[in-house]
């Protein structure tokens, strides 16, 4: 499975329970193709947005809470909001006693009554990471819900090891493996570019320049020589 097609397939579900917890009970699979298209369009919207306004602000692509903030209006997800422009243009106000610059806070707090409010816990309730109305929450189990991916692994996995998904996105990263080679002068690869690179400093050395020549770069040992003169 190509890369995309991979990740698309794991966005689908949190679509399917985002619309679910909308009040959408069916759909057709081209209209779910075409949400979830949407949905990671606008993720990499925001995170190259992001990233770019990172780099702009403070010569890193690590964005900050303000460069975040920034994509968010950048791409319509604060509203309703004023530009930069229009809240340069209401100066300055006075807020607890001290004069500050005017910020329009309207999308932000909108933004968050949407992630804190009754939408979003309706998600998080289709999703399995939130308790239903008459369930008792333990506090201290808060962060160990699992992840509906995590859930499949571990429902397709009998042996109860992450070694089959090692080196893919679902596991962890693969160990690297030295590769041994059988005969010759060198037991791997990292010595045969060494034994290289000591072979050609040799052959530099050795070999008298030629005064009429363009170059006086020696060629490269091949193979042969190395093995010859090991």
């Amino acid at each position: 499975m190509a890369s995309t097609n991979f990740q698309n397939a794991l966005m689908r579900p949190a679509i399917l329970q985002i619309l679910r917890a909308a009040g959408f009970h069916n759909s057709s699979t081209a209209a779910l193709d075409v949400m979830t298209d949407l949905a990671i369009r606008y993720l990499l919207l925001l995170a190259s947005s992001a990233a770019q306004i990172a780099f702009n602000n403070h010569q890193d692509y690590i964005p900050t809470v303000q460069d975040v903030r920034m994509a968010l209006l950048e791409a319509g997800a604060l509203r309703p909001q004023m530009s930069v422009l229009e809240e340069r243009a209401k100066g300055e106000v006075e807020v607890n006693g001290q004069t500050v610059p005017y910020e329009d806070m309207r999308g932000v707090e909108g933004f968050l009554n949407w992630a804190t409010g009754p939408s979003n816990r309706e998600i998080r309730r289709i999703a399995g990471l939130a308790a239903g109305p008459g369930d008792v929450v333990d506090v201290g189990l808060l962060d160990d819900h699992e992840d509906y991916v995590t859930a499949l692994k571990k429902k397709n996995n009998k042996i109860g090891d992450d070694s089959r998904y090692q080196g893919t996105t679902l596991g962890k990263e693969a160990e690297q493996v030295t590769v041994p080679i059988v005969g010759g002068p060198v037991g791997s690869i990292h010595e045969w570019d060494s034994l290289l690179r000591s072979r050609a400093v040799s052959v530099q050395l050795s070999s008298p320049s030629s005064p009429g020549s363009l170059s006086s770069a020696p060629a490269t040992p091949t193979m042969d020589d190395a093995f010859s003169n090991g």
